[in-house]
């Protein structure tokens, strides 16, 4: 893919270059053929690295669109099936790790039918306290929740703003002067930068507004006490089960925390 890019580039310019001199020196018989297939096979060598962004844009055009009429659907916490992923994949800047909080809840009136909410994490550290965090809040409120480990939590910055590109750039000129040209020009051809911008608008500006709606606001206002929906007494010997084990030093992917959560999803 990195040969595609920089080949079709160089062939592209050089078509591009006899073209225009076609243009100033009018005549448009010699050479023309070669300067056609030049700007042809760099077109071609350029769509190489650039197919999986229209794919992507295809894909995104047959996902239904939200509308106004949007609605909010209240699910049981007890029924909501929590699980952390990690995903790893191999870029041309190397080894790529990222973790996923995902939430599954059922659609009211859909038995077979669930929806997903997932929530990208740096860590599994982060992963698992921030699911501490909701948890403690759905179960006892507010209070006290900043005593939880996602509070005082430390994270990395996020990689996929353009503030990080800026920086990733600036650490390559500083290391790399003499190809850091050619790493400019390959983050130019595949359209680095704007994927930053689309990743920081899609994940941090958004969500932002959407939270700042009106019906958004007044529907994530405290419910008194006297509306709370009383966990069952088997959420509640879970909790104590998997409390005792923390303290017993096992963690979260120990065999027998695990357990203690198998028996729940079977009893529940």
């Amino acid at each position: 893919m990195i040969l595609a890019a920089f080949s079709g580039a160089i062939i592209f310019s050089l078509g591009w270059a006899r073209c225009v001199g076609h243009i100033l020196d009018s005549e448009y018989g010699e050479g023309l053929p070669l300067t056609i297939s030049l700007i042809l096979i760099g077109l071609f060598c350029l769509y190489i690295p650039l197919k999986p962004w229209f794919t992507y844009f295809r894909q995104l055009r047959k996902q239904p669109h939200q509308t106004e009429q949007q609605q909010f659907i209240g699910v049981p916490w007890e029924q909501v099936a929590v699980e952390l992923h990690h995903l790893s994949t191999v870029s041309y800047i190397g080894l790529r790790t990222m973790y996923t909080l995902n939430f599954m809840c059922p659609l009211p009136g859909e038995t077979d039918k669930k929806y997903l909410i997932s929530l990208p994490v740096y860590s599994k550290e982060e992963g698992l306290s921030l699911f501490e965090l909701i948890r403690n809040y759905m179960e006892h409120g507010a209070q006290g929740i900043e005593q939880t480990a996602a509070a005082k939590l430390q994270t990395e910055t996020a990689d996929y703003t353009r503030a990080a590109y800026r920086q990733k750039m600036q650490e390559m000129r500083r290391k790399n002067p003499l190809f850091y040209p050619l790493w400019r020009l390959w983050n130019i051809v595949t359209l680095r930068y704007w994927a930053h911008w689309y990743l920081e608008r899609d994940l941090d500006v958004l969500p932002s507004q959407m939270m700042n709606r009106e019906e958004v606001v007044n529907w994530c206002q405290l419910l008194p006490e006297s509306e709370w929906q009383p966990m069952s007494d088997e959420l509640q010997e879970a909790n104590q089960r998997v409390r005792a084990l923390y303290a017993a030093g096992y963690q979260w992917e120990s065999e027998e925390v695990r357990s203690v959560l198998q028996d729940y999803v079977r009893v529940s």
